[in-house]
């Protein structure tokens, strides 16, 4: 067995990071591996939310423009089926302001980083998106609740 100093313990948060650019998904998960999380990834909104039904992570972290299902649609989808996951997204993309006001519409609301995203700063979101408690109300930064 080999000891890697930087790897993530067996309960460690893990976060499934979701990227139609695989480079993305496998610098993403190298950055958050090296600072204690675990890891799984997904290059599109279907395979990710396969994915996070099987595996639970504690946050979904994924791209907003992304072939199948946007990650926006992923998202909703995720807190309807699995509330205790929390959601971050990212996009480099102008035409998200549309697919987050759709979801704004319908009482969601999710955090989101622009690309590219500063290694500091996705540190900072990840560990206040994982901390943020579940359940707050609609509009607060780190809510993703639908509203009542």
């Amino acid at each position: 067995m080999v000891d890697m100093p930087n790897a993530p313990s067996a309960d460690a948060p893990l976060i499934l990071i979701v990227d139609d650019e695989k480079s993305i998904t496998l610098t993403c998960s190298a950055i958050l591996e090296a600072h204690g999380y675990r890891t799984a990834t997904a290059d599109d909104g279907l395979a990710a939310l396969e994915l996070a039904r099987k595996l639970h992570p504690d946050l979904v972290f994924s791209d907003v423009i992304m072939p199948r299902l946007n990650g926006v649609s992923l998202a909703i989808e995720v807190c309807d089926s699995l509330p205790e996951t929390r959601i971050l997204l990212f996009s480099g993309n102008t035409a998200t302001a549309d697919i987050l006001a759709g979801a704004r519409a319908q009482g969601y609301e999710f955090p989101i980083l622009a690309k590219p995203v500063p290694i500091p700063e996705m540190l900072q979101a990840v560990e206040a998106a994982l901390n943020a408690p579940l359940g707050s109300h609609r509009g607060q930064r780190w809510s993703h609740r639908k509203a009542a």
